[in-house]
């Protein structure tokens, strides 16, 4: 529901439905328990057989299609490099995916049951146990579309789905740690379904993000709380939004990847300036999207592309000693560069073992930065033997309709033998 989502409450989603439904001048008026409540307005239309009515002609679904905010781009990060190996959610906005697609992920596919979460993607499985605005009238809204008795056709396909995830959850979720977000809920169909998946399992850590008070959610679900307290081995409450918990795990995730990568390049530092001290190896105070594009460079990918590595890699660690080359000639990080005492500014690409130039002309259909950085030095590649001192130029300085970089690309060898680090 954070902006710039603002996905509507439950209890609006109920009053903006019940006054569509009063513009209709229907005969049959709604209990006025309805007016704000979201199940009890569903129970009432669907047991009447409105239920393609209420789904087609009450439900305003342009917000469930529209633009992703910060929690929506960190699950989307950490389900496309392999970090979080599951995502559950009860919602049918496509906000996750979105967040995907800008992140570089051309085609990011949720899942609606088990047999589609296991097939084999590059990103992790995205599993939407209640349905998908792309798939309109497969959504649930309450529990009378749940009963055996139900026998109206995409009511059938959404019980399918739904024993379909739970078996495939039942097989997936052992020895995982689980961050529980939004799932403490007043519906005891979903304590019932999270039950059957979790009682059996022994987690090492659990994590409930809520804002609401502890005696609060010990009431709403207690069953869930005693399993949590009892089965996990660390259990902890978070009384903090979703969007603020899912944006500080992101950073946390890429500080860990990125200080992993340059503590793993010290011998090769040390090798190479005559054992000088280890300058220091966090990243300060940067945000999600300046260490997501650290990240790129770190994996030798351009802009409006994953970040796959989840783990730091061989190929990173030329990549890493530069950054600690720079460190130690006294560049800071501006953003996702560094600044040299002269100002000149510089990136780090992993030219993992390409030729500069191959790696240049992948990155050359990249948007400009808004402030262009003035060397790239393109950790890990070889010459291309098409230049002296190996320096390739960059082409124009990038504008608004050219794109990639402006600076010269260089290998580490001849940023050391320009002194640069």
């Amino acid at each position: 529901m954070s902006a710039p989502t603002s996905l509507p409450s439950a209890a609006r989603l109920a009053t903006q439905c019940s006054d569509r439904y009063d513009s209709y001048a229907l005969p049959d008026k709604l209990p006025a328990t309805a007016r704000n409540d979201l199940e009890q307005l569903t129970e009432f239309m669907f047991r009447k057989g409105e239920q393609n009515f209420f789904i087609r002609k009450l439900v305003d679904w342009a917000p469930f299609r529209g633009a992703p905010n910060r929690g929506h781009l960190a699950v989307a990060d950490l389900l496309t490099c392999g970090a979080a190996e599951i995502g559950v959610t009860t919602n049918y906005d496509d906000l996750i995916e979105q967040g995907a697609s800008q992140l570089g992920e051309g085609d990011f596919e949720p899942s609606l049951d088990g047999v589609s979460a296991s097939v084999a993607r590059d990103h992790k499985p995205l599993l939407k146990i209640h349905g998908s605005v792309h798939d309109k009238d497969h959504t649930l809204w309450c529990q009378s579309q749940l009963w055996r008795g139900t026998s109206y056709g995409p009511n059938v396909q959404v019980r399918k789905r739904i024993v379909s995830a739970r078996d495939w959850l039942l097989g997936n979720l052992a020895e995982k740690d689980l961050v529980i977000i939004g799932f403490w809920t007043d519906w005891p169909y979903l304590h019932k379904t999270l039950l059957a998946c979790l009682r059996s399992l022994t987690p090492p850590f659990v994590v409930l993000v809520d804002k609401a008070p502890t005696d609060e959610l010990k009431k709403k679900a207690p069953r869930l709380w005693r399993w949590a307290e009892k089965k996990s081995v660390q259990f902890q409450h978070v009384q903090e939004g979703a969007n603020e918990f899912m944006e500080e795990l992101r950073k946390m995730f890429s500080h860990n990847l990125l200080e992993r990568v340059l503590l793993l390049a010290e011998p090769g530092f040390k090798a190479t300036t005559a054992a000088a001290k280890m300058p220091g190896t966090d990243f300060g105070a940067l945000g999600a999207d300046d260490l997501y594009a650290i990240r790129r460079d770190m994996c030798g990918v351009p802009e409006r592309s994953i970040a796959r590595a989840r783990h730091p890699d061989a190929s990173m660690d030329a990549a890493g000693r530069v950054h600690l080359l720079l460190r130690h000639a006294g560049a800071v990080l501006d953003g996702p560069v560094y600044v040299l005492p002269d100002s000149r500014r510089v990136r780090v690409v992993n030219g993992r073992t390409k030729v500069i130039g191959q790696v240049k002309a992948e990155f050359s259909g990249a948007p400009p930065r808004l402030v262009p950085e003035n060397i790239v030095i393109c950790a890990g590649a070889d010459d291309d033997g098409n230049a002296a001192s190996n320096v390739v130029r960059g082409e124009q300085e990038p504008g608004i309709v050219r794109n990639g970089i402006a600076g010269q690309w260089m290998t580490l060898q001849t940023a050391r033998q320009n002194g640069i680090v």
